[in-house]
């Protein structure tokens, strides 16, 4: 569903309820289908880019910014500074398992036993096996975490 609406002293715009889909939309795929260059496709972040209000009525609610200090701030007040403190810790687990997955969006999950797949297939699929596990990487990054801890994300 798109809808129009003016803004005053700004123009029109449109819009999509489901937008927020649009930032997984792989960049190849963009590029394949021309978003950019035929249609004007422009993802504009948001800063906050999240807010969950407080079920304590006019408590503070929690602000997920860019800026990981403004963030850290939100979370202390709302939460505590043990939980700021571990913020750096969460995203830093957060962009271990995106560097595992992201390598295994692109195709169907890898199966090296699959009797139907040509070698070169195999072989493309444990090269993608290889690259997401390269997340896991002794010293890839200051907090090391395992494919066991990412799996109990998906699985816990």
């Amino acid at each position: 569903v798109t809808e129009s609406f003016d803004l005053e002293g700004v123009g029109n715009f449109k819009f999509s309820r489901a937008s927020y889909l649009a930032g997984l939309l792989r960049p190849h795929i963009v590029h394949e289908l021309g978003l950019v260059e035929r249609y004007g496709l422009k993802l504009i972040g948001r800063d906050p880019y999240s807010y969950t209000p407080s079920l304590t009525p006019g408590a503070e609610g929690l602000t997920l910014w860019s800026d990981e200090e403004k963030t850290k701030a939100s979370i202390a007040r709302v939460c505590s500074g043990k939980d700021a403190r571990n913020f750096e810790r969460y995203e830093a687990f957060l962009n271990t398992a995106k560097d595992a997955i992201v390598p295994l969006l692109d195709g169907a999950p890898p199966d090296l036993f699959d009797d139907r797949s040509t070698m070169a297939e195999r072989w493309e699929a444990g090269k993608r096996i290889v690259k997401s596990m390269r997340a896991f990487a002794p010293g890839k990054r200051s907090h090391n975490f395992s494919a066991l801890d990412v799996s109990r994300l998906f699985t816990c």
